[in-house]
């Protein structure tokens, strides 16, 4: 697991997750947010009302609603994140490629917390990659260095790989290269706290290919969490 960091930083720790620059800071806020998430409950669905009366809040925040709202699954999170899953203000720049809103949804379905109409249920399959291949398609560099790195992460536990992809690492490439095998190589839920620490952090990259690879990595995690009953 990556380390917990300090104590406590806010009395609003959500507020600090949301608008700290310090990573040291949103990562013991997050941790924070866990210990206690019925008490931030009333506010992550607050910030997705209140994005959708006024735009005033930036995308990237209301994205971390909605990654907070997947990993607690409470049953009032479904309707707002409906709501934002067929906003066009949402959907024309943030679902081009792999789609946080449908994301949320698919991990509600994927641990039996919703069943949605048959059609429903299938784009978010199909758009999110639930099904899921167990080992690793292989990634083709034209540069040889750029391979031997790529099979150097390829022997690091699921643990090494969560670091590496972790913020505190500043290399965008060797972050993304973990979050590509941890999409193919995830089996249990152990460390699902730290998946989801991931997308709160995720790369800002043109065409979302990190994005895209924790999310694959976090649905099998979530679908080894609803096999066992949890």
């Amino acid at each position: 697991m990556l380390p917990g960091i300090g104590s406590p930083v806010s009395a609003n720790s959500l507020y600090v997750l949301l608008k700290s620059t310090s990573i040291d800071d949103r990562r013991t806020a997050y941790l924070d947010i866990l210990k206690d998430p019925d008490a931030y409950s009333d506010q992550i669905l607050l910030g997705i009302d209140i994005w959708e009366k006024t735009r005033t809040q930036g995308i990237a925040a209301l994205n971390k609603l909605i990654y907070l709202a997947a990993f607690l699954k409470k049953d009032e999170f479904i309707e707002p994140l409906k709501s934002i899953a067929s906003d066009p203000a949402y959907t024309e720049h943030e679902c081009i490629y792999d789609c946080p809103a449908n994301f949320a949804l698919a991990v509600f379905i994927t641990s039996k917390r919703w069943t949605p109409p048959v059609q429903m249920d299938l784009d978010l399959m199909s758009d999110n990659g639930l099904s899921l291949s167990k080992t690793h398609p292989g990634i083709q560099f034209a540069r040889s260095e750029d391979q031997e790195l790529l099979r150097k992460t390829e022997t690091l536990s699921e643990e090494d790989l969560i670091l590496q992809a972790a913020p505190f690492n500043r290399d965008s490439m060797t972050r993304w290269l973990a979050a590509e095998v941890l999409s193919h190589t995830v089996t249990d839920d152990k460390n699902l706290i730290d998946l989801y620490w991931l997308a709160l952090e995720e790369i800002d990259d043109a065409s979302c290919q990190y994005r895209c690879a924790i999310y694959r990595a976090i649905l099998r995690a979530e679908m080894a969490k609803a096999e066992k009953g949890n």
